[in-house]
């Protein structure tokens, strides 16, 4: 009897790390996703093909132009950069 609250705390941690590695799962991308990819795509469109939005690297302005960098990696390191003007895949 003395032993449920210890195991009650251990399976409490169990499903913890469970529910938090499955809500920070890292997406994986496939060739075939990138080869869905075309040139002028808004970021919404790209996001819907990827199902991320991958990482913001870093976004510059002058004037009414923007110019912006994501990354996309998989797990295993592999990974691809994107660049889009002005909201736009280029």
């Amino acid at each position: 009897m003395r032993h449920r609250p210890a195991i009650a705390a251990v399976l409490a941690v169990v499903i913890l790390v469970l529910l938090l590695s499955a809500a920070c799962s890292v997406p994986e991308y496939t060739l075939d996703q990138f080869n869905q990819l075309k040139y002028g795509m808004s970021r919404t469109e790209v996001t819907g093909v990827l199902g991320s939005e991958g990482r913001e690297l870093w976004t510059t302005r002058s004037g009414t132009d923007t110019w912006a960098v994501y990354l996309y990696e998989n797990p295993d390191g592999s990974n691809v950069y994107l660049s889009f003007t002005n909201g736009k895949l280029g």
